[in-house]
This record gives C-alpha cells, structure tokens and sequence, in this order.
C-alpha cells in the first residue's frame, strides 16, 4: 500500500465481508424465496452504493478510465460520438462512457455496472435455485462463495470486459436453462462484445458449440446450423473489424507483457481450484442423485477450462476467463452445494462431511490470499 492508507483499508474489506455474512446468514435461514429475492435486490443496492464510494487506487484501471472522461468525452457533440461509434469495435462502451461524461460524475462509471453484472449474477443464482427447488441454503452458498472469490474490485474497475463477460453469460444461461432461442440473444451478444472484444473468443466458441451440441429433435440441429452459417455469413460480411481488432488484441497479448502479477496469479489459481473441485463434486451428484443438467452445458464449461489451461501462461486472458468461467459455473456451483447440503443434513450438527470440510478449507485459504494478498487489500470507502 503505496499511500499507507492501512486503517482505511481495512476498514472497507470489513465492511464488504461484513455485508456479505450478514446476507448469507439472511438468506440461509429466510426458507422462502420471496424473501431472498428482496434481500438479494437489497444486496445488489448495497454493492452499488458501496462501488460508487470506493476510492480507486491510482495504479488501477478504473482510476485511469474515469481520468478519460472529461478530457476524452465530454467535450464532444453527439454527431462526433455517433461517428466514432460507427469507428471502433468497442462502440457499447463508447457510448456508456460519453454518457457518463456528459452526467459529469465519473463514480456513476462503476456504479451503473455493478448493478448490472450482481444483477445479473444473482438473478441467475436465484432462478437456478428456484426451478430446481432447492433450499434457500443453496442459495446463501453459492452468493457467499462468489463474493469470497474476491472479485470484487475487479468486477467495479474492469468495466469493459466484467460487462462484456456478464452479458455473455446471461445469454448462455438464458439458452441453456430458460431454453430462450440464441437468435433472441443476438442483441445481448452484440452489446457484450460492443463492450470489450475480449469476448469475441468466448462468443465464437459458443457460436462453434451450436452445430456440434447435441439436440433430440434433428429439426433444431438444422436450424442450428442454420443459424451458425448465417451468423459466420453476417460476421464475415460487416464485422471484419472487429475480428481484426481481435486478432491485433490477442496478439499483443501473447506477445508483449501488458500487465501481471504474481499475487494475481496466486488468486485465479485458488480460484480455479475452487472450481475444479466443485465441478467435480458436481459429477458426484448427477451420479448419485441421477438427476440431470443439460450435458451441453458441461461440456460447454469443459472448453472453458481448456481455454484458462491454454493460456495460463498470458495473465490477462487467463484472469479474465477464470472470472467468466466463475460466472459461467454459477449453475453447476448450485448444484454441487445441493449435493453439500444434504451430506450435511445426515451429519451431526457437530460434525461435517468430508465434502463439506474440504469445501470449507478450501473457500478459507482462497479468501485468506484474496483479501490479503489481492486487488481487494484496496477496497478503500473513505478517506
């Protein structure tokens, strides 16, 4: 801590675990889902509220992005904005930060997306839980355990990509579990990418997924393919920008050092491990429960694991991606704390699974490193 702001620090990572047990407690014993929906609302009021007091270190992206506006958007008229947009990639951002610079409050930056992304992360947590009937317990979990992944500044200050990977995955999830059509998608896919091209790959293996994923009624394997070539046809056609933008992005990615830690590093691999072992005991639980998740998605979720291994060594792709595929595995996390939840029941209230403890061990050591050795040591509230 370069400014030796300590107390103050310490003061905002208290009061963030502080909230986060207070709502887990709520919700574990709330029993009823009506209930969690209002404290969940109030919990994503509280994260906005507290994601516009936060006081961004100097070294960190979203104090460079608010130190853009001014000087960068406000001063230009809406026929030049239109235009610019019209001339990047990335035109959704554009436009979210011109419209900010005009309001003339660069903390509503961080705000307007916090609310957005724990929106969607908990409406997905919420509705999961709910159309598999599961306790509120599952819930209270699977919320915890995401807030513990200490994400949280990166979530509020990666704007661009956390947007863009949210998005995405509401897109999934809606196909996948609400079994909504992807051609319903297709504008929440292009406002994802329209936020940071570090999607595109994300969006183009789901796009590749669709005429390889299984379907019983072979009239949806022809639409999807259907659907795929018109996509690639349309992406060809008008979006060769931006997958020259891609290409030119990666490509300074796997070649030059842009940016990386060796406390993050440390993180995302807690992180992964995490995850690894709760899709693991979730296999366990489809074994033994027999009940069934869409095998797609698994295997959708298995080429994610392959793109954080492949990349591992490329800081960037791989943090971002391990935050996705925390995303993405919000469904398969719920899951596997069903399967937690009931060892529990049939235990002693002094004695826990071995699942269960291993969970517990676990989620300690990777909250430890998280708020301790992470971006979340900066969580500042006050000065």
């Amino acid at each position: 801590m370069v400014d030796g702001k300590y107390f103050e620090r310490i003061c905002g990572e208290f009061i963030f675990i502080l909230a986060a047990f207070v709502v887990y407690f709520l919700i574990y014993n709330s029993k009823n889902y009506k209930k969690t929906k209002i404290i969940l609302l109030i919990y994503v009021i509280i994260l906005s509220i507290l994601s516009y007091l936060f006081r961004p270190f100097c070294v960190i992206d979203l104090a460079n992005l608010q130190g853009y506006l001014k000087p960068y958007y406000s001063y230009l008229t809406w026929n030049q904005m239109i235009e610019n947009m019209m001339n990047t990639p990335d035109f959704a951002r554009y436009f979210y930060f011109y419209i900010i610079a005009k309001i003339g409050n660069p903390n509503l930056l961080q705000t307007f997306v916090t609310t957005i992304v724990y929106s969607i992360i908990f409406y997905t947590i919420y509705d999961y839980s709910k159309l598999k009937n599961y306790d509120t317990k599952v819930v209270a979990k699977t919320v915890f355990l995401f807030m513990m992944f200490g994400q949280y500044i990166d979530l509020i200050s990666g704007i661009r990509s956390t947007t863009a990977f949210a998005l995405f995955y509401f897109c999934v999830y809606r196909e996948f579990f609400q079994k909504k059509s992807i051609l319903t998608n297709i504008p929440l896919y292009l406002l994802s990418f329209g936020f940071h091209i570090a999607v595109v790959p994300a969006i183009g293996i789901r796009l590749l997924f669709l005429i390889f994923q299984k379907e019983k009624i072979f009239i949806k394997k022809i639409l999807n393919f259907v659907i795929f070539s018109l996509i690639v046809i349309v992406g060809f056609k008008y979006g060769g920008y931006i997958l020259e933008a891609t290409s030119n992005k990666a490509n300074i990615y796997l070649n030059t050092s842009v940016y990386t830690t060796l406390n993050g590093y440390i993180i995302s691999l807690m992180n992964l491990v995490v995850l690894i072992y709760l899709f693991f005991i979730n296999n366990k639980f489809l074994v033994e429960t027999k009940k069934k998740v869409n095998s797609n998605y698994l295997k959708l979720i298995v080429l994610y694991f392959l793109i954080v291994f492949v990349f591992c060594f490329e800081y960037s792709i791989f943090h971002r991606y391990i935050i996705l595929l925390s995303m993405l595995m919000l469904p398969l996390i719920s899951n596997s704390f069903s399967y937690i939840v009931s060892k529990e029941e049939k235990c002693t209230k002094f004695v826990f699974s071995k699942t269960g403890f291993t969970y517990i061990i676990l989620l300690f050591f990777m909250s430890l490193v998280s708020f301790t050795l992470g971006d979340m040591k900066l969580l500042q509230f006050f000065n």
